[in-house]
């Protein structure tokens, strides 16, 4: 009878550890190794001008998100759009699909490439969260950071549009606008998108502001 108690909970312990092994965590290195066919450094050409920042891809037809700020309120016709993956050394060109600067998001399709890889998302989060920021950081390439929800849900008006943003400590700067938050399990929960600025004009560090994922899909445009 003892024995077969001990062959039992040596059983158990070992599911217990299977179970465990199978829903572990990813670290920061995880995370950012499967960013890399997900978050693109992202140049835009207007005119005779270039802005830079990043791009996330939310579906597995090569649908980009980024942000519309980087666009410069300028109309579709007179703007060009190119993303470069990491492993790239050369930009390919995308289609820009919608620019909604109500809401500062734009919406990019790569038809140039199979490189890309769409994350996958949640609705799910909490203040308190551990989670990543992924993108173009002060475009010197795709990087990564980390940090916590500061919290899930806070009302900004930036004058040009208002919205319930999700803020983090996790760093992010010029460059990571339309990048990718991301949480321990590699789920992407929002778009980077600004800091707040005191009146001086200087940015106020330590804490960011993302767009939830939600609002990207619920204005994905359709019949792409």
């Amino acid at each position: 009878m003892k024995r077969i108690i001990s062959i039992l909970i040596i059983f158990i312990s070992f599911m217990f550890f299977v179970s465990c092994s199978n829903n572990k965590e990813k670290d920061s290195i995880d995370i950012y190794n499967s960013s890399l066919s997900s978050v693109v450094e992202l140049k835009v050409m207007i005119e005779d001008n270039e802005n830079y920042g990043s791009a996330t891809c939310i579906n597995n037809d090569g649908l980009f998100v980024t942000n519309a700020h980087i666009f410069n309120n300028k109309e579709i016709s007179i703007c060009n759009a190119y993303i470069r993956y990491a492993t790239e050394d050369d930009y390919v060109n995308v289609n820009i699909i919608n620019i909604d600067y109500d809401k500062d998001i734009a919406y990019l399709k790569d038809n140039n490439s199979k490189l890309y890889k769409s994350l996958n998302y949640t609705y799910n989060y909490s203040t308190g969260e551990k989670v990543y920021t992924v993108g173009n950081t002060s475009n010197q390439g795709i990087s990564i950071a980390s940090g916590i929800i500061s919290n899930y849900s806070v009302l900004v008006n930036t004058g040009s549009f208002s919205m319930n943003m999700i803020a983090t400590d996790a760093f992010f700067a010029e460059g990571n606008s339309g990048g990718a938050l991301i949480n321990e399990e590699g789920e992407l929960l929002g778009i980077t998108t600004l800091r707040l600025k005191d009146k001086y004009g200087n940015i106020i560090y330590g804490i960011g502001y993302v767009i939830p994922i939600k609002v990207v899909i619920d204005n994905t445009p359709r019949n792409i």
